[in-house]
């Protein structure tokens, strides 16, 4: 959520975390295992001679098409737009976390935050911003009216008329009986 690249390859990836002020110093070993665990995780395998139908497995997020693989020139470039498979309870949970992060004194957040900020949702889901404005445009009703959207005078942003704590909006979402 903070990385800016849009296209990379996996050397550049490693290099830059290699580069980066982490908390922990991990072995260029380390960190390149957690370079194949992260695409892994969003980029769909591919079955060839020496790789079992079995490990071609994907992680479920992969649904979420956050990233693609341009196997010819060995680059991978983030998808931004609209995401069908990510639901109101993720993309809620993530806004109420976001939004407890970053401004808990607040009673609104523009659109201009969740979208681009570091660690916003529009910016790890990477939406773009039609997607955010054609998801938020029904917030009230997927947030039972703890948020509305708001768009007076141009200016796009979220009001919360209730505090929410990420972790009760999971437990409350998850357990709701799914419609049809």
């Amino acid at each position: 959520g903070s990385w800016n690249r849009q296209a990379f390859s996996r050397d550049e990836l490693l290099r830059d975390l290699q580069g980066a002020d982490l908390s922990t110093r991990a072995t260029a070993s380390s960190i390149g295992r957690d370079v194949e665990v992260f695409l892994r995780t969003y980029v769909p395998a591919r079955a060839t001679r020496s790789v079992a139908v079995e490990d071609t497995l994907d992680c479920p997020l992969v649904e979420l098409h956050l990233l693609r693989e341009d196997p010819t020139e060995r680059r991978y470039e983030f998808v931004r737009g609209p995401k069908p498979s990510l639901d109101n309870a993720t993309l809620g949970f993530a806004l109420l976390e976001f939004w407890q992060r970053v401004a808990p004194e607040r009673d609104s957040l523009s659109f201009a935050e969740i979208l681009r900020h570091p660690g916003s949702p529009g910016r790890v889901f990477k939406l773009d911003d039609d997607s955010l404005v054609a998801r938020f445009e029904d917030v009230a009703r997927w947030s039972h009216k703890a948020l509305l959207h708001d768009d007076t005078a141009g200016v796009r942003q979220l009001l919360r008329r209730k505090r929410v704590d990420p972790m009760d909006w999971l437990r409350r979402e998850l357990s709701a009986p799914r419609s049809s």
